[in-house]
């Protein structure tokens, strides 16, 4: 059987020795899976791992076959990666219960490397061989008619073995909407079901699951749905929940808030022994056009992708701007919003940092003010410049009941963290963020509120009957300068900032440009809900800024 483990972790292995060329995440996911098992002799861990899960389901699977392409008609075999991600995924399991240890997992792989086809394998294997007595096994995507994808390949590929097979030794009956188990043995006849399902929160209660997968989990854009299904899988003791999806081009989806907890849990940051996650992806500095990158990201590349037309689509996606998203987002799996972003966020994630705002109380501070509609979101933003930086501290304000009712699933979380003021109520409260500014202008040096004076209704007077500095700020296209020296500062990594919904309002931005070569700042489109208030903040306060650093060191450099 020791053989048999390092079968398993072959891929692993040649992973951490370099024989595999792979993004990060990969790496840490395979060091997670090596070190576990380091750790597994010794008594005081409370898992094991048992080879036996993964050889059954590879030769589960080879039971079946390609149902498409080049491979049409011959068997599935599991490539390195596929086996050792599912070897992972069943074969952990506890001491003392022999329960399975991963509860969810979150695979992430670009298209074309058989995402849909190894999910419904396995929804077979789950139905009728994982020794689970009543399995409800399910398929959920954002649509019925995704939803199906997972089940229909499960369908086609039972009606492609033999009766003597699928009937009479896994003792499943093919239908036009489920697939159902009936197994006897000893006596005892095991039922079982396996159906799609639309990914409606509201109809997703009462359900006592086995086994759920969803397909394509950065389409789904409620948490409600997410929530419902692990609920629903925390009833039996050995359940699992497993996504399988590509990137996409909302960071308010519960896809990229599980892609972001992945990341967390690789990196150390969370401690989730029952989570298991790897993103294959291409890493920030990647050559995006060429073909090593492309292999990187895809661990089918080698094997039988359909090289000319990804080839096609990345000298397309090279050439023609609109064609970008697309490309990056389905065959290098990195994660958009809405679309291209007008600032460079490779760039601008290397300059994320842990920033402790009362190292700054010394120093001029320089804010800008974007207040709300009546149920948007408030944002206010101290910026200081240091050491040839400039650093960023926003403060955002939503209404409660936006935050409750909202589609973006981070606003909890954003909330949770501190990043984000909830307001109680339907709508923004001037008193609340006007109380706040007055705090902060007892607490810091402000030299100045700059701010847009349609929206300052009870906000403003107040200020300045107190003597506080407001000041109103140009718009549009009169913001040119500051918004190029915002650019200017993440092109240069010369900026400092913390907080995840700033970064999530600077992947949002877009930029119009004039004949004249000005920029204007807004949103991907109009009442779109991937808002850009504290970019906006921090360009009101660096319309200020600017001059004064004009003045001084002359290190300043707006691009043309």
């Amino acid at each position: 059987m020791a053989d048999e483990v390092t079968r398993l972790y072959s891929y692993a292995y040649e992973v951490i020795e370099g024989k595999i060329d792979v993004c990060h995440e990969v790496k840490l996911a395979c060091q997670r899976s090596i070190s576990d098992l380091e750790a597994s002799a010794d008594p005081d861990f409370p898992y094991y791992f048992d080879a036996k899960d993964g050889i059954k389901f590879e030769r589960f699977a080879a039971r079946f076959r390609h149902l498409e392409g080049e491979l049409a008609g011959e068997p599935f075999i599991l490539m390195p990666w596929q086996l050792w991600a599912f070897a992972q995924i069943l074969g952990w399991r506890h001491k003392v219960t022999g329960h399975r240890r991963f509860k969810t997992a979150h695979i992430e792989v670009p298209r074309g490397n058989g995402k849909s086809f190894m999910a419904s394998v396995y929804a077979i294997y789950a139905l009728s061989c994982d020794g689970v007595q009543g399995p409800q096994v399910y398929s959920a995507a954002t649509s019925q008619r995704q939803a199906r994808i997972v089940f229909d390949v499960a369908r086609d590929l039972c009606a492609n073995e033999s009766k003597k097979f699928i009937q009479g030794f896994l003792g499943l009956e093919i239908r036009a909407h489920d697939i159902q188990l009936r197994k006897r043995k000893d006596g005892f006849t095991n039922r079982g079901i396996f159906r799609p399902l639309c990914a409606d929160g509201n109809r997703l209660d009462g359900l006592n699951i086995s086994c759920a997968i969803v397909d394509e989990l950065h389409a789904i854009k409620k948490r409600l749905v997410w929530d419902k299904l692990i609920t629903g899988a925390g009833k039996r003791p050995s359940t699992l929940v497993i996504a399988i999806t590509t990137a996409g081009i909302s960071l308010e989806s519960i896809g990229y808030d599980q892609n972001s907890y992945c990341r967390k849990v690789l990196n150390g940051d969370i401690d989730a022994p029952a989570f298991w996650g790897c993103i294959w992806k291409a890493d920030a500095g990647d050559d995006p056009y060429c073909v090593e990158t492309l292999r990187k990201a895809n661990p089918c590349w080698d094997a039988h992708q359909d090289h000319e037309q990804v080839l096609a689509t990345m000298e397309k996606a090279r050439l023609v701007p609109t064609e970008r998203a697309g490309y990056l987002t389905l065959h290098l799996n990195q994660w958009l919003a809405n679309g291209d972003s007008w600032l460079d966020l490779d760039r601008l994630v290397r300059c994320r940092d842990t920033l402790n705002i009362k190292d700054f109380k010394d120093l001029p501070c320089y804010v800008g003010i974007d207040m709300a509609k009546v149920t948007d979101m408030a944002a206010v933003v101290q910026c200081f410049y240091r050491d040839e930086k400039l650093y960023v501290f926003p403060h955002y304000f939503l209404p409660s009941e936006t935050i409750a009712n909202s589609n973006n699933s981070q606003y909890h979380h954003w909330q949770e963290q501190g990043y984000l003021h909830s307001i109680p109520g339907p709508i923004i409260d001037p008193a609340y963020v006007l109380n706040f500014i007055e705090g902060m202008c007892a607490e810091y040096d402000v030299v100045t509120l700059n701010a847009d004076p349609a929206l300052m209704d009870g906000v403003a007077m107040p200020l300045a009957q107190d003597g506080q500095p407001i000041a109103w700020v140009p718009q549009a296209w009169k913001l040119s300068k500051a918004a190029k020296a915002l650019q200017s500062l993440i092109l240069q990594e010369r900026i400092r900032y913390e907080s995840p919904v700033w970064e999530w309002n600077a992947r949002n931005a877009r930029v119009v440009t004039d004949r004249n070569e000005n920029i204007y700042v807004c949103k991907d489109v109009v009442n779109s809900t991937n808002l850009i208030d504290g970019v906006v903040s921090c360009i009101f306060a660096l319309h200020s800024l600017v001059p004064s650093l004009y003045e001084g060191s002359g290190t300043w450099y707006i691009p043309d």
